[in-house]
């Protein structure tokens, strides 16, 4: 059982829940990610504590357009919208980029949900319920 730390993070992402999303809408969150977004599965490490590991599995949707973002969003009832930052060398003529981010218990209970439909990521997709389940006892 976990403990310190990844424990606490645990129980305050409990208190999250996915919104109940149909099939339709399921298989189409499942595209947005599959053509716009990435799945993102990663070691973590604490700096005041370098023997502290944990997981991370975020899912991560960039557009031009606010509006995609907005509906992922209020489908999900997860995860920020924020702006991307361009970098540097952007030019000023450049749209803004904004990026709809989501990470641990949320992103595995929305990749649980829209695994059916996952294409392109599905390798990602099942490496990060693989590596999640032991969220399940905490549920």
């Amino acid at each position: 059982m976990p403990t310190g730390i990844y424990a606490r993070r645990i129980a305050w992402e409990k208190t999250k829940k996915l919104n109940i999303i149909s099939d339709l809408d399921a298989a189409r969150l499942a595209m947005a990610i599959d053509c716009e977004g990435s799945i993102v599965n990663r070691a973590t490490s604490h700096s005041k504590r370098p023997r502290w590991f944990g997981r991370e599995t975020r899912i991560l949707i960039y557009n031009t357009d606010k509006q995609l973002l907005n509906w992922v969003s209020e489908l999900t009832g997860l995860g920020k919208i924020r702006k991307h930052n361009n970098g540097k060398g952007a030019f000023l003529s450049q749209k803004i980029t904004w990026v709809w981010d989501c990470s641990y218990l949320s992103a595995y209970q929305i990749i649980k949900r829209i695994y059916p439909w996952i294409i392109l990521k599905k390798e990602k997709a099942h490496q990060s319920i693989n590596w999640n389940s032991d969220y399940e006892e905490f549920q």
